[in-house]
């Protein structure tokens, strides 16, 4: 196609190779449709340069290719176009036998001009449009609408308010990314926001550097013109070559989302790169010391080239190298601190993350999402999620984090509005459905809402393993276990690292049969990271089924790893006084007494004397724990029943049987309190009341042989007494010593 000499090929493909604004179109994902778009874009060229109808019929398959992989692919229909006309104008001034003086027109290119005819030509040229034409038709169709929307800090020229900065800008910035490829000292792997400051004025420099870059093609435009055959060949199709592909990118046809993107100069940088080896090889006609030179300016382009793009190599390396990069080359540049604290968030560096959102927003006011991550890792964020809804009120994630604020808050109402908007905004957004669903759950009679929109939530992502864990939590927390199991398995399945689903899971296979499967759980949750709660955990899980020798050498890991920690003293404590290690387990939890957790130690410390038949010293820190009790709050009915304990075993059964009481109305579901309330109103020949609890506790727990002994003793004794007149009138009747306490 350019009849070019091994040498200048040589030159061009060596700077194509090295270039580093390639960097980012070859180690990006996204560039690969660059990377690849080029290749189709080579072979259509090729063809075209044919002459035989196949190869014509290959260079249209292969432009429809290049334009389905990317859409500055399309524009190689408009350099063979100008190949094509540059055909016929060869070959109706030329002739075709002629000869330039310099002898660029071989005897090849002379037998290319007599193969083909003017018809011939005026046909490729009339089929390459109507090609053209079509595939830009089928590419608004599939557009199927209006062109994309961008967002201000996407594209700031596109949305500045004076035609004139729009218009200036938009000169400017082909000179600045022409720049790129004259000297790419200087790069980034983002130009958004305020890398490129607008152009607002006529009198600006860098109005200059577009003033220069204008004339330089006009000028080079020109001198091609004023050339024949070959030479004007080579500059022309460089030439366009370099413009055609770069106009897509340009904002001069169509808005794009964003202000420079290196990979879109991939295939630009082959006209530019046979351009600057053209130039070179006119330059070395011109005498032996300026063709040194020349070679010696070339080599060393080409090794700077391929030093500066083993620097970026490693700077595409691994996302802390990215990110880090974009502070170093564009410091002022809100996109690039925004995506660093977008890192050091998800590494868990909250203070630099805040840092570097807020320098972002003093960098640009109206960077919305970045106001929203930073509300979400402040104590109250709220006002920075309102400033990103009042700057873009169909951003759904800032509903979305407004409305898990308010829920944190105990605002359900609040909280549902801004979740049902977030939904609205995004019908697909799933965290939010889920969020919601998780509301509902809390509220009486919202569960059937709750479960339809975690149904919902899963029929969109199947594979979220945090909502099919959520989903799970719900089952299970109203009673439906094996069906929170199931959702636990998907999780799990989904996300084999999904500790929370994981945790969940073993917690709802504590029962006694399925202790080994909620062993194998925990173990595979603590291989995945070693968390001292999962370790409690599953030191618990030892202690309710009798493993008391593994249990003790985990709380004594424990103790060693993490002396802090009195949840660990606590349930160690609670292992040693089934051991009747009494001594130290006093010891430890004495040692919590001034803790969040000291009701809990209370508790134990009042089992433990009662034990120990210091009774007093019982009675005394059972009161204690239960005046940290709130009237209505469910966890003390524990403490209730172990007060009740205490004062049976002091034989004070009136007011055991109040505190029994107390502890049933806070919990009906407690086996053991039946029991012994069912006991006392048994010993108080109150045989009714006895029955009744003494059945209720069965339910709940039907393996106690003392429950089933006193069950079979009551019912002798109700036989004795079917016929007696206390018991047809539920009068008291004498008192029933043979009662197991």
């Amino acid at each position: 196609m350019l009849a070019w000499r091994r040498d200048a090929s040589l030159v061009a493909a060596l700077m194509f190779a090295a270039h580093p604004v390639h960097t980012e179109a070859v180690s990006n994902i996204v560039g690969r449709a660059d990377v690849l778009c080029c290749v189709l874009y080579l072979f259509a060229l090729i063809a075209c340069s044919k002459n035989s109808l196949g190869w014509q019929a290959m260079s249209l398959v292969c432009a429809c290719l290049a334009l389905f992989t990317k859409e500055q692919g399309i524009t190689v229909l408009g350099v063979c176009l100008v190949y094509h006309l540059l055909l016929l104008i060869e070959k109706n001034t030329l002739g075709s036998h002629s000869v330039e003086e310099d002898g660029a027109c071989d005897c090849k290119h002379r037998r290319s001009l007599d193969n083909v005819t003017n018809f011939h030509i005026f046909g490729r040229i009339a089929v390459s449009f109507c090609v053209a034409c079509a595939l830009c038709y089928l590419r608004m169709c599939v557009i199927n609408g209006p062109l994309p929307q961008f967002s201000e800090h996407d594209n700031p020229a596109a949305f500045a308010k004076s035609w004139t900065t729009r218009f200036l800008t938009y000169l400017y910035l082909p000179a600045f990314n022409l720049w790129l490829l004259l000297w790419p000292n200087t790069l980034s792997y983002d130009w958004q926001t305020s890398s490129i400051p607008l152009v607002e004025s006529p009198w600006e420099v860098r109005n200059v550097a577009t003033l220069a870059y204008l004339l330089g093609l006009l000028a080079l435009a020109v001198t091609s013109i004023r050339q024949q055959g070959m030479e004007r060949r080579r500059v022309v199709l460089s030439l366009s070559l370099m413009v055609f592909s770069f106009l897509p990118a340009s904002n001069l046809l169509v808005t794009v989302g964003f202000v420079v993107a290196e990979r879109v100069l991939y295939i630009p940088s082959l006209g530019f790169c046979l351009l600057v080896s053209h130039g070179l090889q006119r330059l070395m006609q011109r005498g032996p010391v300026i063709a040194s030179m020349c070679r010696a300016g070339a080599l060393l382009l080409i090794v700077f080239f391929v030093l500066k793009t083993m620097a970026r190599n490693n700077v595409w390396s691994s996302r802390e190298a990215l990110v880090r990069s974009g502070l170093e080359s564009v410091p002022h540049n809100a996109k690039a601190h925004y995506n660093y604290a977008n890192y050091k968030k998800d590494v868990g560096d909250k203070f630099l993350a805040i840092e570097h959102y807020r320098i972002a927003l003093r960098l640009w006011p109206n960077y919305y999402t970045a106001h929203n991550n930073l509300g979400t890792l402040l104590e109250d964020g709220e006002d920075h999620f309102r400033k990103a809804i009042a700057i873009n009120p169909y951003y759904a994630k800032a509903h979305y984090n407004l409305a898990s604020l308010y829920m944190k808050r105990g605002k359900a109402d609040v909280a549902e509005s801004y979740f049902l908007r977030a939904i609205q905004l995004d019908p697909e957004f799933v965290p939010a459905i889920s969020s919601l669903a998780s509301l509902y759950a809390g509220e009486a009679g919202r569960l059937q809402d709750a479960e339809r929109l975690y149904v919902w939530a899963i029929h969109l992502d199947p594979e979220d393993a945090d909502v099919l864990n959520n989903y799970g939590f719900f089952l299970e927390t109203h009673g439906r276990s094996s069906e929170a199991m199931t959702q636990y398995e998907r999780a799990m399945n989904v996300q084999p690292n999904h500790t929370v689903a994981i945790i969940n899971a073993a917690r709802s296979l504590r029962t006694p049969e399925h202790s080994r499967r909620a062993e194998e759980l925990y173990k595979r949750a603590l291989s995945i990271e070693e968390d001292p709660q999962v370790m409690d955990n599953l030191g618990m899980l030892y202690l309710m089924s009798g493993r008391h020798q593994e249990g003790r050498a985990l709380y004594q890991y424990l103790l060693r790893n993490y002396p802090d920690r009195n949840e660990t003293k606590l349930h160690y404590a609670q292992l040693l006084i089934q051991e009747r290690s009494f001594d130290q387990a006093e010891r430890l939890l004495l040692s919590v007494s001034d803790s969040p957790i000291a009701r809990e130690s209370y508790l134990h410390l009042a089992t433990l004397y009662n034990r120990t038949n210091r009774t007093a010293e019982a009675l005394d820190t059972i009161l204690r724990a239960l005046s940290l009790c709130s009237t209505f709050e469910t966890s003390c009915a524990k403490y209730h029943e172990e007060h009740g304990d205490i004062l049976k075993d002091m034989d004070d059964f009136d007011a055991a049987e109040e505190s029994y009481k107390l502890a049933l109305n806070l919990d009906p579901k407690l086996a053991k309190t039946h029991q012994n309330l069912a006991v006392i109103y048994h010993i108080k020949g109150n045989y009714t009341s006895a029955e009744y609890h003494y059945k209720e506790a069965y339910k709940l727990d039907s393996s106690p042989q003392v429950l089933l002994d006193n069950m079979r003793k009551l019912q002798r004794r109700l036989f004795d007494l079917q016929e007696n007149t206390c018991w047809r009138t539920e009068a008291t009747c004498s008192s029933d010593s043979s009662v197991v306490l």
